[in-house]
């Protein structure tokens, strides 16, 4: 679960090489892991509480270039959330730019500039349909995780142990800073301090294929409960549009 988790969501939150944490007791390693599962509790619940929000991301993944190796690759997001059932998401990347469309009955991919899309049939909350287009067609919207019910239940799967670093700043936004670990990755997530329990920044280190890959992103521009018209979730083909399938 936690591999399809990470590739799910493409929220990766990286370990730095990290030594300065005493671990002299259990009781006060398990403190501070407890204190930190506090915090992204709390963040789980603010987003959840939210009838709809919104937020940009600055992210910066690891690509194939040649043979074995690989070079950072920038991916741009926008994302609006409105619940319980639909999505729109902007994504673009030094390689290409898509945009989803999730209106509650169907999910739509197009792909800019090539001007194809595609559209399947997906009913139930964000959650379900997540789930579904990721099963069925590989498809994932980055960092889908923070519009989950339960955003804590999913990070937190397969987590064995994490810890509280402390209060950092995150472009110029004081946060709390955590650490977590699982069989498959080792993450960071920073959580803006005060009642706007925000996530500022994720980085995540995780091992695939022998090889450890990174992925780091940096969140801004939130705004809650502003008016967002249904009519902003329904995808309309633009002209000369060509249609294509989703492959299973």
């Amino acid at each position: 679960m936690a591999k399809k988790i990470i590739a799910t969501i493409l929220l990766v939150f990286v370990l730095i090489p990290y030594s300065g944490l005493s671990q002299t007791t259990a009781q006060a390693e398990s403190e501070s892991f407890l204190e930190a599962k506090q915090i992204l509790q709390k963040m789980s619940n603010y987003l959840s509480e939210a009838q709809s929000f919104s937020f940009q991301a600055e992210m910066i993944e690891d690509r194939l270039f040649e043979a074995d190796r690989y070079i950072h690759s920038s991916v741009n997001s926008e994302v609006t959330i409105k619940r319980p059932d639909k999505v729109y998401a902007d994504i673009k990347s030094d390689y290409n730019h898509k945009r989803y469309w999730y209106d509650g009955q169907k999910i739509t991919l197009l792909t800019v500039p090539a001007n194809f899309y595609a559209t399947a049939e997906a009913t139930g909350d964000i959650d379900e349909m997540t789930d579904f287009v990721y099963e069925n067609f590989g498809v994932s919207i980055p960092l889908a995780t923070l519009s989950f019910e339960d955003s804590y239940k999913v990070l937190m799967d397969g987590v064995t142990n994490g810890y509280y670093t402390g209060l950092h700043h995150v472009d110029g936004v004081l946060c709390h800073q955590l650490l977590f670990i699982n069989e498959d990755a080792e993450w960071q997530i920073w959580i803006e301090d005060g009642e706007n329990s925000v996530p500022r920044k994720y980085v995540v280190k995780y091992r695939m294929d022998n090889r450890d890959y990174h992925f780091v992103a940096r969140m801004k521009h939130w705004t809650f409960n502003e008016y967002a018209p249904d009519e902003m979730f329904k995808f309309i083909a633009p002209p000369d549009a060509d249609v294509i399938e989703f492959v299973k």
